[in-house]
Formats: C-alpha cells, structure tokens, sequence
C-alpha cells in the first residue's frame, strides 16, 4: 500500500542521498520530493491509470502488474548517534501504530474527543501541514466508503530510520527546539477495503524510502515534523517487510 503521491502508481528513483544537519527540515524544504501522507485511496478504473502501469481493481487473485522493487538494504552513509537513532525510531514506531489505527476508524480524525485522534496528535503536533494533509486524505477515502485495514497482527505502515543527524542549534538562542533529520525505509502493508461490504480494493503492498525531521520544543516533547519520499514502488500482496 502506497506511502505517498495522489499519482500512486508512478514510480521515481533519485539518486542516493547524502543527508546534512539542515536538510529537510521542513515539510517543503527538498523541493520535487513530496509529503508522505497516508494516501491510500480507491484505485482507479483501468482507464484512468497512467499508460503501461498496473491498478489494482480488486484483490490480487491474478499477478498484478508492478513497479520493480527498491534495492535491498543500504549502509548508512554517516555516523548515527544510537541515543538519537533510538529517538527517531521511537517516534516512527508511534507514528505507525497512530496512523494504522486512525485509517481504520476514520470517523475519528473529525472528533476532538476520540482518543485516536489525541494519540495522533502526540505524535505529529494539531494543525500542522502533515497533520492537515494526512487527515484530508483519510476524508477522502472515508467519502468514498473505504478504510485502511492492517494485516492481522501487524501495521498498515512503517518506518525505519537508516542515518541520523542532529541539526545544531543557532548560536546565542537556548530555547530554540531540538532537531534531528534522518532518512528512512518504510513499507505499508494494509488493505484497503470497502467499509459497508469487506470487499477488498487494493492489496499491494507500498516501499519507499525518504527524508524526514523530528522537532522538539524547549521543555516539550519530539513530535514528527516531516516525511517526505524519494523513491518509491508497488510490490505484490503478501510480500514481507523489505526494510528487515
């Protein structure tokens, strides 16, 4: 399942990125690349898909037509403390397990009260621009009658992080928030199904890989800043994990 792009199918490889300490700390700040949202979306009437790539219109009971495979994994180009690794992951592991539970239940991310969306809102702070644009995108699927269901006993999404670096702060201002930006491996194995009848609409299975940024205000907590992808394909329903 998709981890990014409106344009789902379309698959774009950059070449290897060398991450700094200011790199991608906003959402915007990579230029072409784009937000990762949880985009998981009806797939289109075959017509409608661009030339020569595979839609999904039901579960895979054929081989569907995708995008190859990502390479296998990478070595990390630069020197990751582990204690900030560990928060990054940290982080993305709540951001999964927020964002698999609020596209199940996407009634939720219109009820201030629903203690799913108070969990997302720990993890990526109200208002901001990937909040704003994940929830819209779990509106549109909610429109359309459809929910994101995980595998059983797993996660529609998932991210690791590969490299690290923490952004120094600007001299002579001690309260400015903590930053760290790193880049990332993820996968998003969920389901989309229609949610009045279990039909199953897309089952593939998303893998991409990205920049992204944490930000911690003075005396607050880390929150998801951005994520945005690089790169990205389709593999077949049931593949595994290929981030492990």
């Amino acid at each position: 399942m998709p981890l990014t792009r409106p344009d789902r199918r379309t698959h774009s490889r950059s070449t290897r990125l060398r991450l700094t300490a200011a790199a991608c700390l906003t959402l915007v700040a990579c230029g072409p690349p784009t937000t990762v949202v949880d985009d998981r979306v009806p797939a289109p009437l075959p017509e409608a898909g661009p030339p020569g790539v595979g839609v999904a219109a039901g579960p895979s009971t054929t081989a569907p037509l995708t995008t190859p495979p990502i390479d296998g994994p990478r070595e990390p180009e630069l020197v990751t403390d582990p204690d900030d690794r560990a928060v990054v992951d940290g982080a993305l592991e709540r951001y999964g397990r927020a964002l698999t539970e609020l596209s199940a239940a996407p009634e939720a991310v219109d009820d201030p009260t629903d203690p799913l969306l108070a969990q997302w809102h720990r993890v990526v702070a109200a208002e901001s621009e990937l909040d704003l644009a994940v929830r819209d995108r779990i509106r549109g699927r909610r429109a359309e009658g459809v929910v994101v269901r995980p595998p059983t006993g797993g996660r529609s999404y998932a991210h690791r992080a590969v490299d690290v670096v923490r952004s120094p702060r600007p001299a002579g201002v001690p309260d400015a928030p903590e930053e760290l930006a790193f880049t990332w491996c993820g996968w998003s194995p969920g389901v989309a199904v229609r949610a009045a009848t279990g039909e199953v609409v897309d089952d593939l299975v998303g893998h991409g890989r990205g920049t992204g940024s944490l930000r911690r205000p003075s005396g607050g907590e880390w929150t998801v800043a951005s994520l945005l992808e690089t790169e990205f394909a389709t593999l077949p329903a049931g593949s595994t994990d290929p981030c492990a």
